[in-house]
């Protein structure tokens, strides 16, 4: 995973490159994600396409927890300034 941020925006790439499933925990609050801010995917895509379809994940300890599919990646942007 990698995150990017500016004074306005916070976001974070996470990638799967396995032939498995897995879940990862990703450290977003390096990237300046806060514990009280909500985070929404992008984008999604895996072996069989991509889409838009937004879900929004909460943090744990300035942790993200999310499952990933074999051969994926999210593309998540913090949602905080919109609450």
């Amino acid at each position: 995973s990698y995150g990017r941020f500016d004074r306005k925006d916070k976001s974070v790439v996470v990638v799967n490159n396995n032939s498995y499933a897995t879940e990862v925990t990703v450290p977003v609050w390096k990237a300046g994600i806060l514990e009280n801010e909500p985070v929404c995917s992008l984008l999604r895509t895996d072996e069989y396409g991509y889409n838009f379809e937004a879900k929004i994940y909460y943090l744990n300890e300035g942790s993200l927890r999310i499952p990933m599919p074999p051969y994926s990646a999210v593309v998540l942007k913090s949602i905080a300034n919109l609450f």
